[in-house]
């Protein structure tokens, strides 16, 4: 990828409950997350992540209708700026 590239360490998981398991476990930098995987959504791999006191940068991507999404969206940034 463009990012291996850059000489910068990607991993990928291909569903929501992989990709938790394993961002606890690395504890990566920032993390690209997908609103619409597989098993357990990106928000709740999110929500999920912060319960554990997660606290590193999550850059959300999604394909779904803008409103619903930047609504969510802004609820979390809310929570971590409160």
């Amino acid at each position: 990828t463009g990012l291996r590239a850059e000489g910068l360490e990607v991993d990928v998981c291909h569903d929501g409950a992989g990709g938790f398991d394993k961002a606890i476990k690395d504890m990566p930098d920032v993390i690209v997350l997908d609103v619409m995987l597989p098993v357990m959504d990106g928000w709740t791999v999110l929500e999920r992540l912060r319960q554990t006191g997660a606290m590193m940068p999550v850059l959300m991507l999604t394909a779904r209708d803008a409103s619903s999404s930047a609504s969510r969206a802004c609820r979390w940034v809310l929570m971590i700026i409160s």
